[in-house]
């Protein structure tokens, strides 16, 4: 059926997500590796092929950035 255009707003409008948070993070010799939950209704997904979302990488990035500073307490304030 059709939804009414107010529904539709709403939906629209409505937060989505912009994060996420590692399902599993293990550290091995020095070397972190994290399994992430990525939802399908992420906010960096709109715009970006519809039928086949993408990740843009400017965001994987700043998630790798995130979650090192949570994961890692001696990151100096720059680092690669």
């Amino acid at each position: 059926g059709k939804l009414a255009q107010a529904t539709v707003d709403a939906l629209v409008a409505a937060p989505r997500p912009t994060r996420v948070e590692p399902r599993t993070a293990v550290e091995a010799d020095g070397e972190w590796q994290l399994e992430l939950d990525v939802p399908l209704d992420l906010a960096h997904f709109t715009g970006h092929f519809p039928q086949t979302p993408v990740l843009p990488g400017v965001v994987q990035i700043d998630w790798a950035q995130q979650l090192a500073r949570q994961l890692i307490s001696d990151l100096p304030p720059r680092f690669c």
